[in-house]
């Protein structure tokens, strides 16, 4: 099941990842993160671990919510690596500088976008 979400998700990556490139050109010089689902990810929607330069999403949140998963989730992530990427590590996951860069990217500052999805379940 992972690696057919992850063929259906890939496309969604690596375009949010060409947009970052032409937002933040220096971040061609950075390889785009490792790109993982987790069936242990049950308590948020994605987690990135920016050292580690690896995203982890979980397959609960994206089967249920993929259109936001893909168009704010994954792009909420790949910021946070982009901004470890190009200032190391700052005071704080959602700084200035996140906020910043999700605003040129087109999407609201919410700090609490991957911990609040909510799962359907019968």
């Amino acid at each position: 099941m992972n690696k057919i979400l992850a063929k259906m998700v890939m496309p969604s990556v690596n375009e949010a990842w060409d947009k970052l490139i032409k937002l933040r050109p220096a971040l061609k010089t950075h390889y785009m993160p490792s790109v993982l689902f987790d069936m242990r990810l049950t308590q948020a929607a994605a987690y990135c671990y920016y050292q580690m330069n690896v995203i982890r999403l979980s397959p609960f949140y994206y089967t249920q919510n993929q259109k936001e998963f893909e168009q704010v989730i994954i792009p909420h992530e790949l910021i946070h690596q982009v901004i470890y990427n190009l200032h190391g590590e700052t005071e704080s996951d959602h700084c200035p500088l996140w906020e910043q860069l999700m605003i040129e990217y087109g999407l609201e500052p919410n700090h609490n976008t991957s911990h609040t999805m909510t799962i359907f379940t019968l």
